[in-house]
């Protein structure tokens, strides 16, 4: 009786898994969020509306998460002023304690200048990787048009150029 009911859940839990991963599919709406930046205000998907984002996934322990860091700033310096954002979502389970002093310490190099960061970082939490599907590897970057609907999901490190391409017609329409 116990064993079945252990298999019951774990067949619950499995279902609830495969139809989060189907929320995020692209050309569904972004899950709504609300999560803390570094100084503890709430950042929310609702104060993005009518912005182009690009939301990565990451962590300060994630070897190819800091290589591209450079690369989303500039994403964010070139198309900032067009309604685009880059957000962070850090995935470090220590939180601002681990994330504040390591962005203290790490000097990102911009179109060849030391550049302080540029957009928000936020502290992620295992239901917001859960809502955004089966993230399994950092980085895992998504892009939502102005309209809160996933355009984009890339698996991995990215380029400026395939998210400069990406990007620029989501800015165009208005």
């Amino acid at each position: 009786m116990m064993m079945t009911t252990k298999v019951v859940v774990v067949a619950v839990m499995l279902l609830a898994a495969v139809s989060v991963r189907g929320e995020q599919a692209v050309g569904t709406a972004a899950p709504a969020f609300s999560l803390k930046d570094l100084k503890g205000a709430d950042v929310t998907m609702a104060q993005q509306r009518g912005k182009v984002i690009l939301m990565n996934f990451w962590a300060t322990w994630c070897g190819p998460c800091k290589a591209e860091m450079p690369i989303l700033m500039k994403l964010q310096k070139v198309h900032g002023p067009a309604g685009f954002v880059v957000l962070g979502v850090s995935m470090d389970e220590e939180g601002a304690s681990v994330i504040t002093p390591w962005l203290q310490k790490t000097k990102f190099v911009v179109d060849g200048a030391p550049t302080p960061m540029n957009f928000p970082i936020l502290v992620g939490t295992p239901q917001m990787a859960t809502a955004y599907g089966e993230i399994e590897a950092l980085p895992a970057t998504f892009i939502i048009d102005r309209q809160g609907k996933v355009v984009q999901r890339i698996d991995g490190p990215i380029e400026f150029k395939d998210i400069d391409r990406t990007v620029k017609p989501l800015l165009a329409a208005k």
